[in-house]
Parts: structure tokens; sequence; C-alpha cells
């Protein structure tokens, strides 16, 4: 998808991205600020810079097992975003990729935390937002240093947050 593709577009409202789609291109949705729920296919393996900055409509997005990198700005100013789920295949996040969402209150790391993981990656988030990591996997450490962690475990097959850390 080429940059800035659908820059602007008030009027979308929700997108699901066919599986032909390899990358989405720097700013492609940029101020779509009616845009709501974005589902990405497993085809695609790079979400370019700002991608989605300032869709401040933006309930639900979901990022494939695909993704490796999550630069940076791609969800700054998604103000009504409330959650995020990062998929364990997720080895870096750049500075601000969840700048300024005030709505998120939690994001649920699947995997071992990234190796690359700027200190401003969810700045001006929810007052309550919390970071929620699976017991045994590795990482943490900086991350929890820097925003406020919990467990989430598993139990019978359902995913459990527990507020105990």
């Amino acid at each position: 998808m080429k940059n800035h593709a659908f820059r602007g577009c008030s009027s979308l409202t929700r997108v699901t991205i066919p599986g032909s789609v390899t990358d989405i291109g720097q700013h492609a949705f940029q101020d779509c600020s009616s845009l709501t729920r974005v589902t990405i296919p497993g085809s695609v393996t790079d979400i370019g810079r700002c991608s989605f900055e300032y869709c401040s409509s933006l309930t639900r997005i979901t990022i494939p097992d695909s993704v490796t990198s999550i630069h940076d700005w791609v969800f700054a100013g998604c103000s009504s975003l409330p959650s995020v789920t990062i998929p364990g295949s997720v080895t870096s996040i750049a500075h601000h990729a969840f700048n300024g969402c005030s709505s998120l209150t939690r994001a649920l790391f699947l995997g071992d935390a990234p190796g690359e993981f700027d200190s401003d990656v969810f700045r001006n988030c929810a007052d309550n937002f919390t970071v929620f990591h699976r017991p045994g996997k590795t990482g943490f450490e900086t991350i929890c240093s820097m925003y406020p962690c919990a467990l989430m475990t598993t139990q019978a097959g359902i995913d459990v947050l527990l507020l105990t850390e």
C-alpha cells in the first residue's frame, strides 16, 4: 500500500486490508478521523511510520504475528484506542508509537519484551495504563521500570489479567 494512500479520508470508518498487501506505507491512514476498526492480514510484515497517526476514532486494531517492528508514531494520537495486543513476533517498538493514546489503559504482550523499546512508546496514555505480560516471558525489567506492569496468565484457555505486581 502506497505512502499517504488514504491520508485524511474523514469518511472512512472500517478497513479490512486484503491478503495481497505485504506492507502499509508511511502515513497511509493518517488523520482518518472516522476510522474505528482496522483488520490487518498476516501477509503484512511492515506497517510504516505514522500509518494510523491521529485516527482519533480508532477503537480496535489487530497487529498480526507477521509484524516484527512497530515503527515510530504508528498509532500516536489514536485517542479512542482502549487496548492493544503486541504479538510475540514484535522485536522492536520505536519512539512515540502509541504516544497520546489517551484512552489506552492496557498493552498485552504475548511474547518476550521487544529487545528495542523506546522510553516514550506509551507516553501520554491513560492515567491507569498498565503493561500486561505472561509469566516466564523475559526482558520486561526495563519496560516495568517505565510503566506499571502486571501478569497475564491463562486459566482454562482464557487469558486472565492479574493486578498483583
